[in-house]
């Protein structure tokens, strides 16, 4: 009977163990599953930040073109004013050409009536 109560007390020992450590062993899953969801939002995070990383290096490309494309059309911009100002002066040129022409063509005709005159006096 004492046999048997040392069993007995032996088996509940062992017992009393598996049951502990069935319950450590359940803590280390539920912590387990715990990392695992924390490691599946960091792979996740990185992949997002992985592909904030691509965009942002197209944008900065886009962005230097931008730059050059903005530096490009500025340069076009000073050329087009010169040309403006030059059209402008080529207009005011173009004008007092036309009233130069007038005042010769003036000049010419009052020729003409003094040499007309002159030979009239001549002929007197």
């Amino acid at each position: 009977k004492h046999e048997l109560q040392a069993q007995l007390s032996v088996h509940h020992f062992r017992s009393e163990e598996l049951h502990q450590a069935n319950n450590a062993n359940a803590e280390l899953r539920v912590q387990l599953d715990e990392h695992k969801v924390s490691l599946e939002e960091a792979h996740h995070h990185n992949f997002v930040m992985s592909e904030l990383r691509a965009e942002l290096h197209e944008q900065k490309a886009e962005l230097e073109e931008l730059h050059y494309l903005n530096a490009a059309n500025s340069e076009l911009t000073e050329q087009l004013a010169e040309q403006s100002l030059n059209v402008e002066k080529v207009h005011d040129l173009n004008d007092a050409n036309t009233e130069l022409r007038a005042q010769l063509s003036k000049q010419g005709h009052l020729l003409e009536q003094v040499q007309s005159l002159n030979e009239t006096k001549t002929e007197l």
